[in-house]
């Protein structure tokens, strides 16, 4: 979306309430102003129809085919991460928002972060189809050894599995990593996180 497309975030704060510490965000009741005039219906009466369904009510529930919750404001779909930030912050970010313990529905402010994509891919989940346990680290049957790699380059082959995962660590690293890179799928982390 075009930056000159975003809602201002004295429209976000006017008609969303964000809590830091749960990551929850809530409706608040609606001014005439807040809505765009449409053909047939007034300011005044979208916003006392509005109000009546909506007001104080949880918002931004949907959850996407991504697992990220996701509104509208308006008839414009937003994240509700981005929108966090921005009633957070007051100003809507310009990069990715990474989601530090990977767990796409908590958007407490603790755990979002402003990165670049190339950051943001330094905190990725270990693939659902990951068979060794070890982000980058797998077992080559043809060779008979195990394999280090990380992004597109091959860190090396080794006779034990802790010698892959050790070398994979130390390029992590090396390279910026953020810790929790390599975590198990958000459903591992969601248990983490309860318990």
């Amino acid at each position: 979306m075009n930056k000159n497309d975003l809602p201002s975030i004295h429209l976000m704060r006017q008609i969303l309430e964000y809590d830091a510490n749960t990551g929850k965000l809530k409706w608040k009741k609606r001014e005439e102003w807040t809505f765009i005039p449409r053909a047939g219906r007034s300011p005044s009466h979208m916003a006392n129809a509005w109000n009546a369904c909506f007001s104080g009510k949880d918002a931004f529930t949907a959850i996407a085919k991504n697992k990220y919750i996701r509104g509208s404001i308006n008839g414009a779909g937003f994240y509700a991460h981005r929108v966090a930030w921005a009633i957070h912050f007051g100003m809507w970010p310009e990069s990715d928002i990474d989601h530090v313990n990977g767990v796409r529905d908590d958007n407490r402010i603790c755990n979002l972060r402003s990165v670049d994509r190339r950051e943001n891919m330094k905190n990725r989940q270990m693939s659902s189809n990951n068979t060794s346990g070890i982000m980058g680290v797998s077992y080559s049957n043809r060779h008979k050894l195990w394999s280090a790699q990380i992004g597109d380059t091959h860190i090396g082959w080794f006779s034990s599995k802790q010698e892959a995962q050790s070398k994979r660590k130390e390029a992590e690293l090396r390279l910026g990593y953020h810790q929790n890179h390599g975590r198990f799928p958000e459903s591992q982390a969601k248990y983490e996180r309860k318990t």
